[in-house]
């Protein structure tokens, strides 16, 4: 019987969970003391409204547009890649919005973040 380490706690995280949201916030909040334009997302893509969203609910328009913000916010996101905060951010995004994975789970996050 082989041990394994058990897994991350943002692995476990349910989109709706507190404990995700928090860490989610404070990596928004290290990315905001980098740069202030990071700010101009906490009342969209990082609000708790947001978190509510059912993408498979919301139709084509919707979808778009919250796609459109993914974009300009990777295209933001791409210098600080190599920050803690950037990666917390990063894995929200695509586990909140499934945003880098295509309908047919394949990663698309190569093509996303060369649109950048």
């Amino acid at each position: 019987m082989s041990s394994s380490s058990p897994p991350s706690t943002a692995s476990n995280t349910h989109r709706s969970s507190s404990s995700g949201y928090g860490a989610t916030s404070h990596g928004l909040e290290g990315l905001v003391s980098l740069d202030e334009r990071f700010g101009n997302y906490r009342n969209g893509l990082f609000s708790h409204k947001s978190r509510e969203l059912d993408r498979e609910l919301l139709g084509v328009a919707d979808n778009n547009h919250i796609n459109a913000s993914i974009i300009f916010y990777l295209r933001l996101l791409s210098g600080h890649f190599q920050s803690l905060s950037a990666i917390k951010i990063l894995e929200y995004l695509i586990r909140r919005y499934k945003s880098i994975v295509d309908r047919d789970g394949r990663m698309r996050l190569k093509w996303t973040i060369m649109m950048c």
